[in-house]
């Protein structure tokens, strides 16, 4: 195959190593690794894994000088294995450390457990973690997740950062935000008690209580704690008020979100475009209003995401007049060139049976794709505007842009609106055929 100029891809590479399975085999499996070392695939982690598992079968470990990989390559390989099916191509790698005496590399190590844990064999994975003789934040973090991510991993967890702390390793986020997670699952008071015991929190940590609390649905537990974190003196960032806009949005407390929009204005982040939107997501369109105008009263300019944010609020509530409003700022502005920009407008002018401007910004879209095709369509088709849907098909036609099958719906139905029968035909051959090459993908 070889010599004949065809190189072999992984499917090739995983029939050799099932083919060269004993020692008689060898001579053909060493072979075939030194045609392959002059290809692209020489480094290729899952190529590398295929020929060090064909020795291991032809009970062959010492390979070649030179023909090893390094402990960067060994992470590369362990990091790839994911599942139950990688467990025994992981134990053959863990051979190959041992022998190559890479596995006290703290690196390697880590990969090693980890590899073990994802594959479906934590306690393996804890057994290597706790004979690690040295362990860097990395590691104990890797080990931390593999517990968090476990259902009945919250005990562990708790043990493991308890003795980290110990250790002289400080938690950082990744720790806090795993290891609050899995307590807090298990229960509220064993999440408290590992907060409790973090020394210096800061807001990292704060936030990762605030967030671990609002997913498992502990609301009022969270709210006390954003109080206590302001009468520690801790300045709240950006990430703590998105975690409590979202919070207080689920249960729809308006007063409260109040609350923390009065603390965003003092902490001058209110013109930040992601807290904007997420204020916007529970307010009515007085407040709305309210908010657009504040920020044009303090010479605020609206960012693209702010702009998206108000969009959106507009086109979920159907507030038009407010949608209007926006759409009058960001003529003025510079994005109203924006794609997101642009497409928000639409989706507002369309939520909001607006067809005539949903039409006016369509056109205004530089390059449609197949979603915005079929968005336009399918509002056309609600408004009964038949015409409309036949001659935005036909425009789409001469883009080149395919269409899906809810577009040939709406255009036959248009067609029989319309007693256009002739093309009516046409269009049903056209989505008979994209059906018949669908089925054949």
């Amino acid at each position: 195959m070889m010599q004949q100029g065809f190189v072999p891809n992984r499917v090739t590479f995983l029939a050799v190593v099932d083919a060269c399975d004993s020692s008689a085999s060898l001579f053909t499996g060493k072979k075939f690794h030194a045609n392959v070392s002059c290809t692209e695939y020489e480094s290729d982690a899952f190529v590398l894994t295929t020929f060090m598992s064909m020795y291991g079968k032809c009970n062959d470990l010492e390979m070649e000088e030179g023909s090893l990989p390094d402990k960067v390559t060994f992470r590369t390989i362990l990091c790839s294995f994911t599942g139950l099916s990688d467990l025994s191509r992981g134990k053959f790698i863990h051979v190959y450390v041992s022998c190559c005496a890479f596995d006290t590399d703290v690196i390697v190590g880590t990969a090693l457990f980890g590899m073990y844990g994802r594959c479906g064999s934590l306690e393996s994975a804890r057994e290597l973690f706790n004979n690690m003789v040295k362990k860097d934040l990395v590691a104990w973090n890797a080990m931390i997740t593999l517990y968090a991510q476990n259902e009945l991993g919250g005990n562990a967890v708790l043990d493991l950062i308890q003795q980290m702390q110990i250790a002289g390793v400080s938690p950082d986020k990744v720790t806090l935000t795993s290891g609050l997670s899995a307590c807090v699952s298990v229960s509220l008071e064993s999440a408290q008690r590992l907060f409790e015991k973090v020394r210096d929190r800061n807001v990292l940590a704060w936030n990762a209580m605030l967030g671990a609390c609002e997913q498992q649905g502990y609301r009022v537990h969270a709210c006390h704690l954003f109080v206590q974190m302001l009468e520690e003196g801790i300045t709240p960032d950006k990430v703590t008020y998105l975690i409590l806009l979202s919070l207080y949005a689920s249960i729809a407390a308006s007063v409260e979100g109040y609350c923390v929009h009065t603390s965003i204005i003092y902490f001058q982040l209110d013109s930040d475009g992601p807290l904007v939107s997420a204020l916007l997501n529970h307010r009515d369109t007085k407040e709305v209003l309210q908010i657009w105008g504040q920020m044009l009263q303090e010479a605020v300019i609206p960012d693209e995401i702010t702009c998206i944010g108000i969009l959106d609020a507009c086109a979920a509530k159907g507030t038009l007049a407010v949608g209007k409003f926006a759409h009058a700022r960001i003529i003025k502005s510079d994005y109203r060139s924006d794609i997101s920009v642009a497409t928000s407008l639409f989706n507002m002018y369309r939520n909001c049976s607006n067809l005539e401007e949903a039409l006016f910004v369509f056109s205004s879209i530089v390059q449609h794709d197949a979603i915005s095709w079929t968005a336009i369509i399918s509002a056309s088709a609600e408004q009964k505007q038949s015409e409309v849907v036949l001659q935005l098909f036909h425009q789409m036609q001469i883009e080149g842009v395919h269409a899906d099958s809810g577009v040939y719906v709406n255009v036959l139905t248009a067609c029989a609106d319309e007693a256009a029968l002739t093309e009516g035909k046409a269009w049903h051959s056209m989505g008979m055929a994209w059906k018949h090459s669908n089925s054949l993908i």
